[in-house]
């Protein structure tokens, strides 16, 4: 990526916003916990927006590889 290039976090795979919530919500985890692995940095990556948006490059099956 360009330097010059606005960027956005973006979910690495298999750590989307939607799996994470899902998988809170099976656990019974409360809002603090959710918040804690939701802000984990090692589940983002640098992306462009266009990709970010885009749901680019993320992972197809259902999985959540989170906590």
């Amino acid at each position: 990526m360009n330097k010059e290039v606005p960027w956005e976090m973006g979910h690495k795979p298999g750590y989307e916003f939607r799996k994470h919530q899902q998988s809170a919500q099976e656990r019974g985890i409360s809002r603090k916990e959710f918040l804690d692995e939701h802000n984990n940095p090692d589940h983002y990556r640098p992306e462009l927006p266009s990709s970010n948006r885009s749901h680019k490059g993320e992972d197809l099956t259902g999985n959540y590889f989170g906590d």
